[in-house]
């Protein structure tokens, strides 16, 4: 600014700062994650060189005017569900940062049952998981596998992929354990004695001692001997050893994995498999 007075002439400079910027809405509030989109930023003293800030990373910004930004967000930025700010800087002198706007990346959770499950070796058993979706649903179909299976185990869902949806849904996971999953433990132990035959043995030797006599003593040891050679075959001819076998529980901790998109959700679900 240039100033004149009785041939006196004044210069002075002026800085005009930039604004501080205002968003005022977001086109789409909300996008599901995974999948690139582009936002466009509404609101007022937006000015050239302005920036689009989303979840903390500067954005490639197009200025469309004094009130609208557009910006690329591409798919690895919505990667997983939750919100994340988004805000808008104007640059010096003067600028800064606006206030954040929230924006939401759909998401889901997926659960399975509370407790253990109980799986019978070479049968099905059926196992519910619950997948639920955020406020505004899930925009890519959901992809289940699961890990830690018994050895020959298998399992399948009733759906697979999920429909995209905004209300809850069930899957139902059913897991087929081969017959061998669980092998029973054998435990041996000694047969039971006859009870009998040893207790007239041990009374017919008391009586030897009480009797009298060289040949008396001789016929009562000739008659333990003979009641011990029929006992042993009661014993299966000698002194074997009786196996048991004994139910084994087997515990597995399955890993549920559910995928829409690049978000990915897991669960465990425990088994017993007897």
């Amino acid at each position: 600014i240039k100033a004149a007075f009785s041939g006196v002439t004044g210069t002075t400079t002026l800085n005009v700062n930039n604004p501080l910027p205002s968003v005022a809405s977001l086109a789409p509030a909300h996008a599901p994650a995974g999948n690139g989109f582009t936002l466009t930023v509404n609101g007022s003293n937006f000015v050239a060189g302005c920036s689009i800030s989303f979840n903390g990373k500067i954005e490639s910004t197009t200025l469309v005017n004094a009130g609208q930004l557009t910006a690329s967000i591409s798919a690895t930025d919505v990667g997983s569900g939750g919100a994340v700010n988004v805000m808008v800087t104007n640059p010096g002198p003067g600028g800064g940062n606006s206030s954040a706007s929230s924006f939401t990346i759909d998401d889901f959770g997926v659960a399975g049952p509370a407790g253990s499950v109980a799986v019978t070796a070479g049968q099905s058993t059926p196992i519910v998981l619950t997948l639920t979706p955020s406020a505004n649903g899930y925009g890519s179909p959901v992809q289940f596998s699961v890990s830690g299976l018994p050895q020959g185990a298998s399992a399948q869902f009733s759906q697979n992929p999920v429909t995209p949806g905004t209300t809850p849904a069930q899957v139902t996971m059913t897991i087929l354990a081969p017959a061998g999953a669980s092998a029973g433990r054998s435990q041996r132990r000694p047969p039971e004695w006859p009870l009998a035959p040893l207790l007239a043995a041990a009374a017919l030797a008391f009586a030897g001692i009480l009797l009298r006599g060289r040949q008396k003593m001789a016929a009562v040891l000739c008659a333990i001997a003979v009641i011990a050679l029929v006992a042993l075959p009661a014993c299966n001819g000698g002194f074997p050893l009786v196996s048991n076998v004994v139910p084994v529980v087997r515990n597995y901790t399955l890993t549920v994995t559910a995928t829409s998109g690049t978000d990915t959700h897991t669960t465990s679900v425990s088994i017993a498999v007897n």
